[in-house]
């Protein structure tokens, strides 16, 4: 009879778990259609076609530096292939991307975040923030610049101090 109660308890559980996993799934289909959503209105895919045409630009330096006998046209169509490459594989970026939405955003979360960018301050804040972040990095960089000669000179020192050189 325990035996019995146990088998009977366990084809509850059971039920009730399988039971959940359509709603789960539906969940998760809506979750997931919340966040290709999200990365539309956040622009997500033209800003992987930007970082493919900015390595392009540095691969056409380097090659135009490295290589000054090549001509501009061959250059070129190498370029194109890069840019054509990054945005053929931008789906793969897209996923990786679309799990991080998920690691770290409820699907509360990410309907509250499309509601934002839907307004007039979300549609600014999209325009404005890669200049805020180019303009950020600039900063940044210059700030390195000044305070690495400190830092490394410092930490020189005390590594001559315990005896050793760099």
């Amino acid at each position: 009879m325990q035996q019995l109660s146990r088998l009977l308890a366990a084809a509850i559980v059971l039920a009730a778990v399988i039971g959940a996993l359509p709603a789960k799934a539906a969940t998760d289909v809506e979750r997931q259609k919340a966040i290709i959503e999200l990365m539309e209105l956040t622009n997500s895919t033209q800003m992987i076609k930007q970082i493919g045409a900015s390595v392009a630009e540095q691969m056409k330096a380097t090659i135009r530096q490295q290589k000054p006998e090549i001509s501009d046209k061959v250059i070129e169509v190498f370029a194109e292939e890069v840019r054509r490459g990054f945005n053929e594989e931008s789906g793969v970026l897209l996923a990786h991307s679309a799990q991080l939405y998920e690691k770290h955003f409820t699907h509360d979360d990410i309907k509250q975040m499309i509601a934002f960018y839907k307004t007039p301050i979300g549609q600014k804040t999209l325009k404005v923030l890669p200049q805020i972040v180019g303009e950020s990095m600039r900063i940044g960089q210059q700030w390195a610049e000044q305070v690495a000669p400190k830092v490394i000179g410092r930490a020189t020192q005390r590594l001559k101090e315990m005896g050793y050189e760099l």
